[in-house]
């Protein structure tokens, strides 16, 4: 069976994104989350409020990744998440 389970609304957004606008949006929203922590890093703060700042940065990028792998597979031509 070739049809996909949609389970979350962003997936449904990125199934229909033929054009990539909603893939860049989610894009550039995840990059302003990044850019927001590394001013809280650079300001002066604990080492466990560091670690914890660290931790959020690899949710983001783990965040991007699974919504390109996702757009990818939907638009990309590719048969799994796995490949690029």
């Amino acid at each position: 069976m070739s049809e996909h389970l949609v389970i979350l609304e962003l997936q449904k957004q990125l199934v229909d994104d033929v054009d990539g606008a909603e893939l860049s949006a989610v894009e550039r929203e995840f990059e302003s989350w990044r850019q927001s922590l590394k001013r809280d890093m650079d300001g002066g703060i604990t080492r466990h409020h560091f670690e914890a700042l660290c931790t959020l940065l690899d949710a983001i990028d783990a965040a991007t990744d699974v919504v390109n792998l996702t757009w990818m597979r939907h638009h990309g031509g590719l048969s799994s998440g796995l490949e690029r």
